[in-house]
């Protein structure tokens, strides 16, 4: 399992997740994920393109990122892809 790619400092920022999440390495990715929401970013991007397993740890982070309160985001979410979240 390797560790959560650096955030990139496109706009608007993407955080590239691992090919597994699980408890591991959770907290870590809710570190990255909270560092790319920073003041006046209003999207943030959880590239998991790469992402084969996504432990219930890892969907709660996701979950709390997106629930986290950000004055000028009107809505957030997660975009990922079907074989990811469906298990295709």
């Amino acid at each position: 399992m390797g560790d959560t790619a650096p955030v990139t400092t496109a706009q608007p920022p993407v955080v590239t997740l691992p090919a597994e999440i699980d408890m591991a390495n959770a907290d870590a990715l809710g570190e990255q994920l909270a560092a790319a929401l920073s003041p006046g970013v209003r999207v943030v991007i959880a590239d998991m393109a790469a992402t084969t397993f996504c432990g219930s740890a890892g969907i709660n982070t996701l979950i709390g990122a997106s629930k986290r309160p950000r004055p000028t985001a009107p809505s957030s979410g997660c975009c990922c892809p079907a074989r990811t979240c469906c298990g295709s």
